[in-house]
């Protein structure tokens, strides 16, 4: 076996190995995010405690989000920085 061979080998090892311990944890995020519900009680549970922060667009924790109120509707941020940059400018990050 050469060198490229055998790197090949492991790396197959490795990716295989990987797959094993976290694909429990994969199909758990997936599950949590609402991606791959098996079951709608799930996925509606999932987007009860993830909320998106409208200025980074990404998905965070409601529980720990950062708040701010505007136009009567409470948006949630994932950082304070995302909060003070749409207190800058909410009409930019709060749409319609």
């Amino acid at each position: 076996m050469n060198e490229r061979e055998r790197i090949a080998t492991w790396w197959l090892f490795q990716r295989k190995r990987l797959g094993r311990l976290l694909g429990g944890t994969l199909v758990a995020v997936a599950v949590l995010a609402g991606c791959a519900s098996p079951e709608p009680a799930l996925r509606a549970r999932a987007t009860e405690v993830t909320v998106r922060c409208p200025v980074s667009n990404t998905d965070t924790d409601k529980q720990h989000a950062e708040t701010a109120e505007y136009g009567g509707k409470v948006y949630y941020f994932c950082c304070a920085g995302c909060k003070a940059e749409f207190e800058r400018n909410p009409g930019r990050y709060a749409g319609p």
